[in-house]
């Protein structure tokens, strides 16, 4: 079973049904039904928690959709790993492709140390490390 690492953006996607598609679907499905093991930095709660919270914050969640969705978050069993050098690697990738904020690139870092995919719908980090990455897969 392949391991991939998923960054918020992909989660949230998922979690919110205005912002579901065919191709992040065709992932979770892959997911739920055992063919694809899941992994994040554990980065990705409070990403995912705080971009819900801003969605409603602008009205686009009601708050008892927010809290189904945080209940419906809590209960994935993402495994959040912290290998050695996690963060160090991060920093470095950050600075190399110009990136201003480290918390994407903690993803692609924990994809690298793990030798897996990391899928994503942040065009921008795509954008930036494609060329250099293949494994980096914007889903959608």
């Amino acid at each position: 079973m392949p391991l991939r690492c998923v960054d918020a953006s992909l989660v949230v996607a998922w979690l919110v049904p205005s912002q579901r598609s065919m191709p992040v679907e065709d992932v979770w499905l892959a997911y739920a039904q055992g063919e694809d093991e899941y992994v994040a930095p554990p980065l990705l709660p409070a990403e995912t928690l705080s971009a819900i919270r801003r969605l409603t914050s602008r009205g686009l969640l009601s708050q008892e959709e927010a809290s189904g969705l945080v209940t419906d978050f809590l209960s994935l069993s993402i495994p959040m790993l912290a290998p050695a050098g996690l963060y160090q690697h991060a920093y470095a990738l950050a600075t190399r492709y110009h990136h201003s904020t480290v918390y994407d690139t903690c993803y692609l870092a924990l994809a690298e140390l793990l030798s897996c995919d990391l899928l994503t719908l942040d065009q921008r980090l795509y954008n930036a490390v494609k060329q250099d990455y293949p494994a980096v897969r914007l889903v959608g």
